[in-house]
């Protein structure tokens, strides 16, 4: 499972104890390709103890001696700090990590004397995206061998700005710091950056990988060839989008990756041009950017959740596509009078389709007059809950509110679907179990969309292999 191409991935060790960092190191070398030690996290640090290890560990070392203003946990003076970090080179650790602001005279001195040792010079800044061309400038020295910059990204644009960096300089790696900028880390050796970091056990820094993360995104695989795919949308913490694709991707032999980017609606526009600067060819998008998607893209539909990427961007739907798969398992929707509560793009999307199939449509929303508006669109009936009670043979929860559809709301015998996956029984799904409703359940749509995405993003898989796949990968994650 190590990696095999230019990217170092490290298993980063905190300690506090030298016997703790040797069991953890011993217990993952099938995972990594080197250890950094964070002594500054280590208590009752006994050199003697450290050389002994070294001798014990088949693998590249690399030292962190790093101060509190740059992350670390040295709280000793600078003075002290610099002599201990002398004394660490003359055990020969392969690579030694020195912030960029270390004195020259003393980053020049240790890179002359200890010819043996990588040096990697460091920025480090926890809490803001400073600006990139000074810290730079203060980072490049001749006297390092790899550079990492390592910032806070409080947006997606931030984070994709700096993979942009390391592909203007060579022995560069840029990570982004915080859960919202993690996909950067992914990204790493795609981009041929030389180093990486992994938590063994203890994450040293927000979004930091950890091993459960390497079996998801199959880290060991990715290479300068790997293609990169996406999803985007606020929130999507939760969602099972990179379990299935990876999985799917995984099952098909092909080199890619899929990862999540959290992306609001005031950063999509920039968030895409970004993209299409880095090997990207397709994206899911989610809520709540399916709709300025489509604007942005000059879709001719009203909502779009796939993109698919090449000289330029194409836009498609297959939740519309998706939900009439799972609907037309349970009846004929020629004629059908379907009730679609919600106003967002699934509840277009579904609409679309379902008119094409011969059904009549009822746009239901708290606020009525997007109900309305949708209404005019596509030419059906639309307005507030006041609607109800009225009689109709489908109703669909497409708004991400499970629990929002009340139970008097819903006719006996007809068939009610949820969009929502998670969780599998959800509010509406229960009230309308009580009333006697054939379900489908969110996880059919999911499935079916999903499909539809990877045919589009040239799946070599049939449908019915895609579907497989696809659903075993959910319910593995549901055990």
């Amino acid at each position: 499972m190590k990696s095999k191409e230019s990217t170092l991935l490290f298993g980063v060790v905190t300690g506090p104890k030298l016997e703790i960092a040797e069991e953890e190191i011993l217990s993952h070398l099938d995972w990594i390709d080197a250890v950094e030690f964070r002594l500054d996290l280590f208590i009752d640090l006994d050199l003697r103890q450290l050389r002994s290890l070294l001798k014990k560990l088949p693998i590249p070392i690399l030292f962190t001696l790093r101060r509190q203003d740059q992350g670390g946990g040295f709280t000793r003076s600078e003075k002290i700090r610099l002599q201990f970090i002398e004394e660490l080179c003359q055990l020969q650790p392969d690579f030694l990590d020195l912030e960029y602001d270390v004195p020259t005279s003393f980053r020049k001195k240790l890179f002359f004397n200890y010819p043996k040792i990588h040096f990697i010079a460091s920025y480090h800044n926890f809490e803001k995206f400073p600006k990139l061309d000074p810290v730079l400038s203060s980072l490049f020295t001749p006297y390092a061998h790899f550079y990492k910059i390592a910032i806070h990204c409080s947006s997606c644009i931030e984070a994709l700005q700096l993979l942009l960096l390391s592909k203007k300089h060579t022995n560069l790696a840029t990570i982004g710091l915080g859960e919202r900028a993690q996909f950067t880390r992914l990204i790493a050796p795609i981009l041929g950056m030389p180093l990486s970091y992994v938590a063994l056990k203890l994450q040293t820094a927000a979004g930091q990988l950890t091993l459960k993360d390497l079996q998801l995104y199959r880290f060991s695989t990715l290479n300068s060839t790997t293609v990169i795919y996406a999803l985007l949308g606020d929130p999507i913490d939760i969602s099972l989008s990179p379990v299935v694709h990876n999985t799917a991707f995984a099952a098909q032999k092909k080199n890619a990756l899929y990862c999540k980017i959290p992306c609001d609606k005031n950063e999509l526009t920039e968030c895409l041009s970004l993209i299409q600067q880095l090997p990207f060819k397709g994206l899911s998008i989610t809520m709540p950017l399916k709709e300025i998607t489509a604007a942005i893209t000059h879709s001719l539909q009203k909502a779009v959740n796939t993109l698919v990427i090449d000289s330029e961007i194409t836009s498609f739907n297959t939740d519309g596509i998706g939900a009439v798969q799972a609907l037309e398992k349970k009846t004929a929707l020629f004629k059908k009078k379907i009730v679609l509560f919600g106003a967002g793009g699934v509840a277009q999307a579904i609409a679309q389709k379902a008119i094409d199939k011969g059904a009549f449509i009822t746009f239901i929303n708290r606020t009525r007059e997007k109900a309305i508006q949708l209404a005019k669109i596509y030419r059906c009936r639309g307005g507030g809950i006041d609607l109800f009670p009225l009689h109709y043979d489908i109703i669909i929860n497409c708004t991400p509110n499970p629990d929002c559809i009340q139970s008097e709301w819903i006719c006996s015998n007809s068939i009610a679907m949820d969009t929502v996956y998670q969780p599998h029984w959800t509010g509406f799904l229960k009230k309308a179990s009580l009333k006697n409703c054939k379900l489908i359940f969110g996880k059919e749509l999911f499935v079916n969309q999903a499909v539809q995405q990877q045919k589009l993003w040239d799946s070599s898989f049939s449908k019915e292999e895609l579907e497989q796949v696809i659903t075993q990968a959910i319910h593995k994650s549901f055990i």
